[in-house]
């Protein structure tokens, strides 16, 4: 179900209309303009076409393209990564996403010496993208504005499929129309059916193809499994994507003119009615009051959460004997559409009744459980009742952003508790890979680059690419996830707070309560409560450290006391004053050693780690107006990562280590 649109009181044959009409209008693939965004989830993969030139290499384009060598081999012949020759053609998969209100994905490239808006489009990214769209999405005063070290946003439009056409295509080819090319000619270049072509490119004029203007569309196989993929807003190219989603599917036959009569009643519903019965409703009128996502309230929330839910018309429903009510649990007035609405009923079987063998996590606002769900591999988050804020704060922000190094809401579910439904991240958090039990190999030093610099593209995109923009307030290591490549998603945003000032404030005052987590905190907001994205900078700057030293955020020191008694003697440190002396001394590489991770022995570059712990002292000054920006810290880590890569590359040649690990702790 695709919930969409308020969720208020109403009574019991207004909300019965109501789901029945909303299911429907979801489930019909009837778009109506070309931008539509359809699915509204967007799907797990499209690939991008690109046609290798002199002096492009693989592991630079597969960062271009914000991939790895190990996943483009899963959708190309690769077989030999090391010695790709010049004219070879790839394809990189990327994530298809909704931004807004069509389906495509932003790539974040930084800025090379002599380059333009013009060659970014045209030569770096091969007329996958355009000047305008760069500009528009970077942010930029004119085509002109750009220098070395900037980091520009990159648009690349997808496609999904349409189970309209046919449910059997659900991974596509982004391909731009190229000099020479004709209908006949692609259709056998890609083995793709005359017909299908067609219908999935119908704005295409295939007698005055246009090169470098036109993009079209091509079903694709896994080259992996050598299987096409079928329509599916997510699929697990592990499973061949054979599983289709069959409410979407359904919906198909459901006309043009029905979409009119849903249109027309749900308009007087939104506009006429629910306005009048919320407004004449006092109780109700309070009850969501006291769930503002401002902060403010009237009382307290679980008394306003059980007052509504027993006087409420249409809303009897029985309560625990601690007084927690059972049953669904009403919201504030904010929109959740592109997220699922989930039955308590299927979340619980999916894990087990909430089983302890189930559970993969927990903190401070609920319990985290793994749960195999529609065909796919959902982590659920069963929060408190006390967690309503939070609980509101994660879904508005993560229903309006998206992107590869965010963790992606999937939905939601209301019944019994408060639960949010997220995508599953293979191999856990940061936190358990750098302080586990010994239970891990531990990451490779090229893995903990690309893991910080992945992190870093999630919050720069929060801070400078979305609006509004957003603080996530709880930067940590705990706070981010590694997937089955080793690439970071930052994740938990129910801390995350709005900021109306935009990008580049460092000053931003927002009355606020103090959360978070004690290391982590910058000065100014432990002190002052002082909300900007240079908080979440400094935070960042700790998860260095802890990259770097795999010592946590606070560490305990064991001496002997100064008294002379000899007495054994603890004492607490935050990990930024282990770091301070060392990286403020010009002189301070070589004590760096004596930091870093014992388990990578000498499995690291020193000239690197000297660097990020340079970058992570920047991020973590006392004075936040001397903290770079999460754009200027992707910079930094884009061409770590480089350097890295080239040492891995020397260090080890054609004998590559496993894939984000060295043997041995």
């Amino acid at each position: 179900m695709i919930a969409t649109g308020v969720i208020t009181r109403r009574s019991p044959w207004v909300s019965s209309v109501m789901v029945v009409l909303v299911l429907a209008a979801a489930s019909a693939w009837i778009p109506t303009s070309e931008g539509d965004c359809l699915p509204r989830l967007g799907c797990s993969r499209a690939l991008a076409y690109y046609k290798l030139v002199n002096d492009d290499t693989l592991l630079a384009l597969a960062d271009r393209f914000m991939t790895n060598v190990a996943e483009l081999q899963k959708y190309n012949d690769i077989p030999n990564p090391d010695s790709v020759e010049a004219g070879t053609v790839l394809f990189f998969p990327y994530t298809c996403e909704c931004i807004d209100d069509r389906l495509g994905h932003e790539f974040l490239y930084q800025v090379a010496l002599d380059d333009t808006v013009a060659q970014i489009a045209q030569i770096k990214y091969q007329f996958l993208s355009r000047e305008a769209w760069i500009t528009q999405a970077s942010k930029l005063s004119s085509v002109g504005t750009i220098y070395p070290g900037l980091t520009v946003t990159v648009p690349v439009n997808c496609s999904c499929g349409d189970p309209s056409v046919s449910p059997d295509y659900g991974l596509f080819l982004t391909y731009p129309i190229r000099s020479g090319d004709n209908f006949t000619g692609i259709a056998q270049q890609f083995q793709a059916n005359e017909t299908l072509l067609q219908q999935y490119n119908p704005s295409i004029n295939w007698s005055n193809l246009s090169p470098s203007t036109d993009i079209i569309f091509i079903p694709q196989r896994v080259f992996a499994t050598g299987a096409y993929p079928a329509f599916n807003f997510r699929y697990d190219v592990s499973e061949g994507g054979s599983k289709t989603n069959a409410g979407l599917i359904a919906g198909v036959s459901v006309g043009g003119a029905l979409a009119l009569v849903l249109a027309v009643v749900l308009f007087f519903l939104f506009c006429v009615y629910w306005p009048r019965q919320r407004h004449s409703d006092p109780s109700n009128k309070a009850a969501m009051e006291s769930l503002r996502l401002d902060g403010s309230q009237s009382g307290d929330r679980r008394s306003a959460l059980l007052k509504f839910s027993q006087e409420g018309a249409g809303h009897s429903r029985s309560s625990t004997g601690s007084g927690i009510p059972v049953g669904p649990i009403p919201l504030t007035d904010f929109t959740v559409d592109k997220s699922v609405e989930f039955s308590f009923e299927e979340l619980e079987a999916a894990t087990n009744k909430f089983s302890a063998a189930n559970k993969i996590g927990e903190g401070g606002y609920g319990a985290v459980y793994f749960a195999n769900l529609r065909g796919m591999k959902l982590a659920v988050k069963r929060m408190n009742l006390q967690a309503t804020r939070e609980f509101l704060a994660e879904l508005q922000v993560l229903t309006h952003v998206h992107h590869t190094n965010l963790v992606q809401l999937i939905g939601y579910c209301t019944v019994d508790s408060l639960f949010l439904i997220y995508e599953y991240v293979d191999n856990g958090t940061l936190d358990r890979h750098l302080h586990g039990k010994n239970d891990l190999a531990p990451l490779s030093w090229s893995s903990r680059v690309q893991i910080a610099l992945d992190a870093a593209r999630g919050l720069e995109y929060i801070h400078e690419h979305t609006k509004p923009t957003y603080i996530h307030r709880d930067v940590k290591s705990s706070n981010i996830l590694i997937d089955k490549q080793f690439h970071a998603k930052v994740a938990d945003f129910g801390l995350t707070k709005l900021t109306e000032s935009g990008v580049g404030s460092f000053s931003l005052t927002v009355p606020t309560r103090l959360v978070g987590t004690f290391g982590y905190m910058s000065p100014e907001y432990a002190r002052f409560g002082d909300v900007s994205p240079k908080v979440d900078v400094y935070s960042f700057g700790v998860v260095l450290f802890e990259i770097i030293s795999a010592k946590e955020a606070i560490v305990r020191i064991s001496g002997t006391s100064a008294d002379g008694a000899g007495q054994h003697k603890e004492e607490q440190r935050g990990l930024v004053t282990l770091f301070d002396e060392i990286v403020s001394d010009p002189d301070g590489k070589e004590k760096l050693r004596r930091l870093v991770d014992p388990a990578l022995g000498d499995n690291y570059p020193l000239e690197s780690a000297w660097k990020m712990a340079q970058l992570a002292g920047a991020c973590t000054k006392e004075n936040p107006e001397l903290r770079p920006s999460m754009r200027t810290a992707v910079v930094a880590l884009m061409t770590l990562s480089s350097t890295t890569q080239d040492w891995e590359m020397h260090a080890y040649g054609s004998e590559r280590i496993t894939p984000g690990l060295i043997s041995g702790r």
